[in-house]
């Protein structure tokens, strides 16, 4: 076995057998004293190139393989750790990738990976190709989006951060999470994966306003914006794509 497999059993052994120190269970850790650091091979270590990358592509099964090699190679994301674990809502064409390998570290639970033009073509072919029961689970409810960029968000106003629903069917509750307070949501049209209607019970103020004061009510955003209700419609496309269609 290479020295890093020997290294790494070793490592794995050692922590076991400190486990069973602990409780008194042996009297010595027959591992104390062998190393278990595991150092980067650089004689292993391949630069995969850009052509290389083209024929892989050109050979793989399908869309998703097709995806799962771009977002490695032209995005730089860790795998299985962090293809696997990526969502459609992580992905706002700058896409925020959580890293669970270094979600322990303060500040570093997430990362920005850029969308380069060699991976947007697989990001966008996924996007068109997705059947109305994978859109379906987007529409109900989504996760925490990444913080928007443009400056003007920062001076209050409302944006979306999160979706969840409660309950299924007829009589459930969706809540849009937006950062000035939710939109409560009780469903009124539960048909998966074609339709999706509900009403507005109570929304939450436009925008908040810049003041040196805090819990400022301006009368005037009163009534400014009012949704009553609002639908989703999964048109199932040729090809096993979906359009989706949202009114307010």
């Amino acid at each position: 076995m290479e020295k890093n497999t020997v290294n790494d059993r070793c490592k794995k052994a050692k922590q076991f057998f400190n486990v069973a120190n602990e409780y008194e269970l042996i009297g010595k850790n027959p591992f104390a004293k062998l190393p278990g650091s595991v150092k980067a091979n650089r004689e292993k270590f391949y630069f995969v190139t850009c052509e290389e990358t083209e024929r892989l592509l050109d050979t793989a099964p399908d869309m998703e393989w097709r995806l799962l090699l771009a977002l490695c190679r032209y995005g730089g994301l860790r795998s299985p750790s962090e293809t696997m674990i990526i969502r459609w809502q992580n992905v706002n064409w700058q896409m925020v990738v959580f890293s669970p390998k270094t979600e322990h570290h303060e500040g570093r639970e997430s990362r920005i990976v850029p969308i380069f033009p060699e991976l947007r073509p697989y990001l966008e072919e996924a996007w068109d190709n997705a059947p109305p029961e994978r859109v379906w689970r987007h529409v109900i409810g989504f996760s925490k989006l990444p913080e928007p960029d443009p400056w003007y968000f920062k001076l209050g106003i409302a944006y979306p951060r999160r979706a969840t629903i409660e309950g299924t069917g007829m009589g459930a509750v969706r809540r849009c999470e937006f950062s000035t307070g939710a939109f409560v949501e009780p469903v009124t049209v539960w048909d998966p994966p074609r339709r999706l209607a509900f009403d507005v019970e109570s929304q939450p103020p436009p925008m908040h306003e810049l003041s040196p004061y805090r819990h400022v009510h301006p009368p005037h955003l009163d009534g400014y914006l009012r949704c009553q209700r609002g639908e989703f419609r999964l048109v199932a496309l040729p090809g096993g794509r979906t359009r989706l269609e949202g009114s307010t």
